[in-house]
């Protein structure tokens, strides 16, 4: 599946934070909940902060010889697992950054190109029903939360 040259967080369903390279993803529709790799956690910041995935991809690639199509593939095959997981969504980004930010995200991401490795990232499932809930409508009078019986 071709990568759209656009991309952006899907909010508001996406909540998301990177502390010390390690970034954590929400997926509030889903339940479900990530974390990503050194490398994950660079080109997430990069596309989150400027939604270029052409120009990460450029990013990783320079000066990369012969190791050119693997990054390629690795970071389109992350990028899809992104796609596919309902995190990015195509399409431009609102918000306005700095250009410190740019810059700062952009460094970061070079940092990779030299001695690269495939961004990855797993995927959690046990608080699902946690997430899911809903603090404001499903609370009864035994307390929150209290998750709805099945019908």
């Amino acid at each position: 599946m071709p990568i759209p040259k656009q991309l952006k967080v899907n909010d508001p369903h996406v909540v998301h934070e990177t502390l010390d390279g390690e970034t954590i993803l929400l997926n509030l529709r889903k339940g479900l909940y990530y974390s990503m790799n050194d490398s994950g956690s660079a080109l997430w910041d990069y596309i989150q902060v400027t939604g270029d995935s052409e120009a990460a991809i450029a990013l990783l690639t320079k000066d990369s010889g012969a190791e050119h199509e693997n990054i390629v593939s690795s970071v389109n095959r992350f990028l899809n697992e992104l796609i596919e997981e309902e995190l990015l969504v195509a399409g431009k980004k609102a918000d306005p950054v700095s250009e410190t930010e740019v810059n700062s995200m952009t460094e970061r991401l070079k940092s990779f190109a030299g001695d690269f490795f495939p961004p990855a990232m797993s995927k959690y499932t046990d608080m699902q029903d946690l997430l899911l809930l809903d603090p404001i409508h499903d609370v009864e009078e035994e307390g929150w939360p209290e998750p709805k019986e099945d019908e």
